[in-house]
């Protein structure tokens, strides 16, 4: 079966993004920088949520990202890509939340 070709855009998509141009394609490396955006909190406690800090969050998101081909930049100042980490419990609509 012959490949086909990416139209003229995907392709100009392609050179500048992690986009594959097939499923056995491998991804380039590409460097981020986190944001602290912190946390909202929400309507419920949850211990486990609640003592998380920002780099226990991090290190949790590094590790998908890693296998993906996306790493850590040593500059943040020398990355395109900017990832704002927000984290807590969701709200939960009224009536689910226990009395």
């Amino acid at each position: 079966m012959a490949s086909m070709a990416l139209p003229p855009w995907l392709q100009r998509l392609a050179a500048t993004t992690n986009v594959r141009s097939s499923p056995t394609a491998r991804f380039k490396t590409e460097t981020y920088a986190f944001g602290s955006g912190g946390n909202w909190g929400g309507d419920i406690k949850d211990a486990t949520i609640d003592k998380l800090n920002f780099l226990d969050v991090a290190k949790v998101i590094a590790g998908p990202l890693a296998s993906q081909k996306y790493l850590p930049a040593k500059d943040p100042n020398n990355t395109k890509l900017l990832i704002m980490v927000y984290w807590g419990t969701t709200t939960v609509p009224p009536r689910y939340r226990m009395m």
